[in-house]
């Protein structure tokens, strides 16, 4: 295993002068054996030299300072291309003992080096905390709806809105509901091990990114137009008061539903400045498409809700009646994604993307059966990423070849 300097050049910090390797006595015998050089030892520190390599068994020692013994520094290490290297924060904490000029420029630069790294990982916990790129589901609707309201592509500035919007609006949604829920989760084997109970993320941490989610939804809001500024506190309290409806009614899988209902309407909104029946109607197909998959993603909880006395659909009228529920709910949002088409008097496209984003709901129902749930993460997210991607690349060609006809 490769430490000191040799671990800030494999992270390019600087170059090492040479490399220090600390390695297991049988390693070491064998390296002798074969002719490297043992240097004097100094107060028992035994050291083989080739070239600029150097090894031993045990961390240099330093008078006043109890290093960690070299079997635990070396189960600790990482390797980078295919070599195993101590951490850095060891490196730093011998750097500080030793204390020696060369150190002190070394320190800086590990310190510098570690607090960047150390942003850049908060930053990906936050993000794997709220399931950033699950905005996926919702935005391909509310972009679908852009097009259908301006009859082609908006303005550029108002679709930077919109995003800011959804992007803000769900980021404070779902920190908000791992807030809400960090005592469940950490109760929930399948949950156990999410940022806040992991304590990977404060709760400190989760309300600074509340707070700021929202205020980007309100000031992104505000800059769309003076009713998604009205219309912002209200879906907030809806988005945010999501978090507690699983106590008190199974219905909180539809409550999901018009959380996300709100991207196609507040899209519609932004650009046409109304509220239309159009829009309603695809934010309730995309209600019923929420809440059927959510239905579907609850089953993997079932014993647990029951446990916990939580609501669910599953857990209060039993899992194949659920089944039927999720079915049911996917039929109707495919029939109100027709509806929408036609008050809309959108083209064959259209109703194409409509064709294989249903058969991309039935095949979903296909991977999930009564009792096997091992393919339910297959199909919630991939299959419905695939039926919101498709139905908005249909919306949008559709839109695009009816406005070369009418040319």
């Amino acid at each position: 295993m490769a430490v000191s300097s040799a671990v800030l050049e494999a992270h390019g910090l600087r170059q090492a002068e040479d490399i220090d390797l600390i390695v297991s006595p049988r390693l070491y015998a064998q390296l002798k054996a074969q002719g490297w050089i043992e240097t004097e030892p100094i107060k028992g520190y035994f050291v083989l030299r080739k070239g600029r390599i150097e090894a031993s068994t045990q961390t240099y020692p330093i008078a006043g300072f109890t290093p960690p013994p070299a079997d635990l520094v070396i189960n600790n290490a990482k390797p980078r291309n295919g070599v195993f290297f101590s951490s850095l924060e060891e490196v730093l904490m011998f750097k500080r003992a030793l204390g020696r000029p060369k150190d002190i420029a070394d320190i800086a630069l590990i310190e510098k080096y570690l607090k960047k790294n150390s942003i850049l990982k908060k930053t990906s916990v936050l993000l794997e905390m709220i399931k950033f790129e699950h905005t996926i589901f919702a935005l391909p609707f509310a972009l679908a709806s852009a097009v259908v309201a301006v009859r082609g592509i908006p303005a550029l500035d108002k679709l930077i809105w919109i995003v800011l919007c959804m992007v803000g609006a769900r980021s404070a949604a779902m920190g908000f509901n791992r807030i809400a829920d960090r005592k469940i989760d950490a109760k929930n084997p399948r949950t156990k091990d999410r940022a806040i109970p992991a304590h990977l993320v404060s709760l400190g941490e989760a309300w600074t990114l509340v707070i700021l989610s929202s205020l980007l939804f309100v000031v992104a809001a505000a800059m769309a137009n003076l009713l998604v500024l009205v219309l912002a506190p209200l879906a907030l309290v809806l988005i945010l008061g999501y978090s507690y409806s699983k106590r008190f009614t199974a219905a909180s899988h539809f409550i999901l539903g018009a959380c996300l209902a709100l991207a196609p309407i507040g899209a519609w909104v932004a650009l046409r400045g109304n509220i239309a029946l159009a829009p309603v109607i695809l934010g309730m197909a995309v209600m019923l498409w929420t809440g059927g998959f959510d239905i579907l993603y609850s089953l993997q909880d079932v014993g647990f809700d029951k446990k916990e006395k939580l609501f669910s659909i599953p857990s209060r009228l039993g899992e194949r009646t659920a089944l039927w529920i999720s079915r049911l709910s996917h039929l109707l949002a495919a029939g109100l994604f027709v509806l929408f088409g036609v008050l809309c008097g959108m083209g064959n496209l259209y109703y194409i993307g409509v064709g294989l984003s249903a058969l991309s709901l039935v095949y979903e129902h296909l991977l999930v059966h009564p009792g096997r749930y091992a393919k339910i993460n297959s199909a919630f997210f991939t299959m419905n990423g695939i039926v919101s991607i498709v139905f908005f690349i249909f919306t949008l060609a559709d839109i695009l070849f009816l406005n070369t006809l009418h040319d």
